[in-house]
């Protein structure tokens, strides 16, 4: 469970749908982020990848941050009751944004399922910058959703906003990534069945996609 991709996002799910019951601000939605974050990084198999899980560790440390600072009485716990959303999409934000300085955070995932001699080749860090670029984009822009729905204050607006948009983003994000895997990956295909097989310092740079591709 802790090692699928897509499940990475749970914590940032869970932070909004307990938000969405409870009407004590973000402090249980916090909780139960970390607690989920949790989960899944004990979850993991612990695959020799040579990455650790940016994401999660991070979404662990963020919504920890979350609950404590929702009980300090005054403008920020004001302001994280009205928008504990926003806050914790731009979490994702930072967190992404960040492991740029290093690795990029789809490192993780995207290692699982390619060869190792691929690791250290500029299309595979291409891609992962272009993946871990877009879902920090993604997440930037549902934070603004989340926060225009406390500025529109409206029932049709506050599903719209913190919802729908998100939920949208989300797919739409989803559907790239998989549009650019599945590119990297024919080009990693074609490139190895005209190599010999016993060559394993194989370099994708004349047959992965351009940067233009993505």
């Amino acid at each position: 469970m802790g090692d699928e991709p897509y499940a990475a996002l749970l914590p940032w799910v869970v932070f909004a749908m307990v938000g969405r019951w409870n009407g004590q601000g973000a402090l249980w939605a916090a909780i139960a982020a970390v607690v989920t974050a949790v989960t899944l990084l004990a979850t993991r198999r612990h695959a020799p990848v040579g990455r650790h899980n940016v994401i999660v560790a991070g979404a662990v440390v963020w919504f920890a941050g979350l609950a404590i600072v929702n009980q300090v009485n005054g403008p920020i716990e004001d302001w994280l009751v009205r928008n504990g959303r926003a806050a914790s999409a731009l979490g994702f934000v930072v967190i992404a944004f960040a492991s740029l300085a290093l690795h990029p955070a789809t490192e993780y995932y995207t290692r699982m399922h390619t060869r190792p001699n691929q690791w250290d080749t500029a299309p595979f860090r291409r891609l992962n910058t272009h993946l871990t670029i877009l879902w920090g984009l993604a997440f930037a822009l549902i934070c603004l959703s989340h926060l225009a729905a406390t500025i529109v204050n409206r029932p049709e607006g506050y599903t719209t906003l913190n919802w729908v948009i998100p939920v949208a983003l989300a797919v739409i994000a989803a559907h790239r990534t998989r549009s650019w895997w599945d590119d990297y990956t024919e080009a990693e295909a074609d490139h190895s069945a005209r190599d010999p097989l016993w060559d394993l310092t194989v370099d994708l740079s004349s047959t992965a996609p351009s940067p233009r591709d993505f």
